[in-house]
C-alpha cells in the first residue's frame, strides 16, 4: 500500500485481478490507479467519473464500495468489465458509454455485456430490457440499491446470480418469469425482509421463494 512508482517490463504479459488494489500512492491526479491499459482501482471522490479513452480493462472491483459515484462515462476503448467491478457501487444514478463499443451497450439505464448478454450493473430506476439483450443478472448488478423497490424481470432471463440485488433493503416486489431457472442461493443476501416474489404457479420461482421462505404470490400466465 506505500508502492509510489512502479515499472513493468514487456516480457510481463498478464498481470493478475487486484493486483494494484489499494496501493492509493499510484493513483493520477483523478483517483485512478491504471497500469497499461488497466483501471485496477478508483480511488477518488467525485460525484462525476469518466473512464479515460483508451483504457480497455477495468478491473475487479474497481468501483466496489465507491459509494460516491453518481455517474459514470465509459469509453469505446474498453473491451473487458469485470462481473465485479461495479459491487455495491450504491449510489450510481446514470451511465453513458461511447457510440461505437461493440463489447458493451446501456440500455433504459442498464450496463450490459453485450456478447454474453449479462446486466453487469443496473440503477435504482433501471428497467431491464424485454429485447432478449439480457438472459443472466450478474454478480451484485443491483447490489445496495437501497432505493430500489420493485423490478420486472422480462422473459428470457435465465439465471440470477450471487448478490445480484444485494442489500436491496427496500425490494419490495420483484416479478420473475418462467424463463429464469436458477437463482443464486444469495442472489437476495439481506435484501428479503419485505421482498414478495411474483410469477406463475408451478414455476422455479415459486419453489425458490418456498425454499427461502420469501412470500410468494402467483401471477396469471400470459
Amino acid at each position: 500500500k506505500n508502492l509510489e512508482k512502479i515499472r513493468i517490463p514487456d516480457s510481463v504479459k498478464i498481470i493478475g485481478a487486484e493486483a494494484f488494489r489499494g496501493c492509493k500512492r499510484l493513483a493520477d491526479g483523478n483517483g485512478m490507479i491504471i497500469i497499461r491499459d488497466i483501471l485496477f482501482e478508483y480511488c477518488g471522490q467525485s460525484a462525476d467519473v469518466s473512464i479515460p479513452e483508451g483504457i480497455g480493462l477495468v478491473d475487479k472491483y474497481a468501483f466496489g464500495y465507491q459509494t460516491n459515484i453518481e455517474n459514470l462515462k465509459i469509453p469505446a476503448s474498453v473491451r473487458k468489465i469485470d462481473e465485479h467491478a461495479f459491487f455495491f457501487c450504491n449510489n450510481l444514478k446514470s451511465m453513458t458509454i461511447a457510440h461505437g463499443n461493440p463489447h458493451y451497450h446501456i440500455e433504459t439505464n442498464c450496463l450490459i455485456d453485450s456478447r454474453n448478454k449479462v446486466l453487469i450493473k443496473g440503477c435504482p430506476d433501471s428497467v431491464i430490457p424485454a429485447d432478449g439483450s439480457v438472459t443472466k443478472i450478474g454478480y451484485g448488478a443491483f447490489s445496495g440499491c437501497d432505493k430500489l423497490e420493485h423490478i420486472s424481470v422480462p422473459d428470457g432471463v435465465v439465471k440470477i446470480e450471487k448478490y445480484a440485488f444485494h442489500y436491496c433493503t427496500r425490494l419490495r416486489e420483484i416479478s420473475l418469469p418462467d424463463s429464469v431457472t436458477e437463482i443464486d442461493p444469495d442472489a437476495f443476501f439481506c435484501s428479503m425482509k419485505n421482498l414478495t416474489i411474483f410469477g406463475s404457479e408451478g414455476s422455479y420461482a415459486e419453489s425458490y421463494a418456498q425454499e427461502h421462505r420469501i412470500p410468494f404470490r402467483k401471477t396469471e400466465k400470459v
